[in-house]
C-alpha cells in the first residue's frame, strides 16, 4: 500500500536523497562529474527546507506504508521561470519524480492529480506551466500531449497549460486544458487540445 502525504520540514533530507536518486536514474547518460555536481548543488536538504517553508509551494511525498519507504514526490506552486511570458499569476508543476521501479504503477498519476487539485483549490492560476528537463522537439511535444491527455483527467475550469524545457531557448509548445463536455460526454473531463 502507498500513501501520499504533504511533506514536512523533517522530510527535507529524504526529499533531497529521493531527488538525487530519481534524477540520476533518469539522466544516467550525463558525465558522472557533471551529474554529481548538479545533484550536490541542486538537491540539498537546505533547498528543500526553503521550499517547505514557503506557504505558496507544496510538496507531497509518496511512501510505502510497510516501512515508510519514499517512492516519489511532486512539488507545485507559483511559476518562477525566467521567461517573458511567465507571470506570478501562473502556476507551475515544478517537479514530479518517481523511482524507476514505481514507474508505470499509477503513482505518478496519483501525485499529479494531488498537485493539480491543490493548485486549483488553493491557488487558481490563470495558466499552469509544466517544465521538462528535456529539449522540446516535435516528437517530444506530441508525447507530452499524449501523456497529459492520459494523466490530467479533471478540472473545474479552463486552464491554459504551457510546457517548457530547461534546456531549450525555443518558444515552448503550448497546450490548453479545457472541459469540452461535447467531446468527452463527461462534464469536467480535461482534454488537451
Amino acid at each position: 500500500m502507498i500513501t501520499i502525504r504533504r511533506a514536512l520540514p523533517r522530510d527535507a533530507q529524504t526529499l533531497a536523497a529521493l531527488s538525487a536518486t530519481t534524477y540520476a536514474q533518469t539522466f544516467n547518460y550525463y558525465p558522472p562529474e557533471d551529474l554529481e555536481h548538479y545533484l550536490s548543488t541542486t538537491y540539498t536538504t537546505e533547498n528543500y527546507l526553503t521550499y517547505l517553508a514557503d506557504p505558496s509551494t507544496a510538496i507531497w511525498l509518496a511512501e510505502g506504508t510497510d516501512a515508510g519507504t519514499p517512492l516519489g514526490y511532486v512539488m507545485a506552486g507559483p511559476a518562477c521561470l525566467p521567461r517573458p511570458d511567465c507571470s506570478d499569476q501562473d502556476g507551475e508543476l515544478k517537479r514530479l519524480y518517481v523511482l524507476a521501479d514505481q514507474q508505470g504503477s499509477g503513482l505518478g498519476t496519483r501525485l499529479l492529480e494531488t498537485a493539480l487539485e491543490w493548485l486549483e483549490r488553493e491557488h487558481p492560476y490563470r495558466s499552469l506551466w509544466l517544465g521538462s528537463g528535456l529539449k522540446t522537439t516535435a516528437p517530444s511535444a506530441s508525447t507530452s500531449a499524449t501523456a497529459l491527455r492520459a494523466l490530467v483527467t479533471t478540472t473545474s475550469r479552463s486552464v491554459p497549460l504551457k510546457t517548457t524545457s530547461s534546456f531549450s531557448e525555443e518558444t515552448p509548445d503550448r497546450f490548453h486544458i479545457k472541459s469540452p463536455a461535447s467531446l468527452t460526454g463527461k462534464p469536467g473531463c480535461a482534454v488537451l487540445v
